[in-house]
């Protein structure tokens, strides 16, 4: 998950973590993995952010 983060790549990371999360039966990890989803879904919605604030500006652009 966090190779996949450093990459962008957010649903490969989030299945990283699904799977982890799935395996880690007795519990030891699962604070730090919660923790790793939290920061992907955080970076995953600040892209989406800008990507769609980038899309208006462009649009105004063409529009004006």
């Amino acid at each position: 998950a966090y190779t996949y983060l450093r990459l962008g790549e957010y649903q490969e990371a989030l299945q990283a973590i699904a799977v982890a999360l799935a395996r880690d039966r007795a519990g030891q990890h699962r604070d730090r993995l919660l923790m790793k989803q939290q920061e992907i879904l955080q970076a995953a919605s600040a892209q989406w952010e800008s990507e769609k604030e980038w899309t208006v500006r462009r649009q105004a652009r063409l529009q004006g």
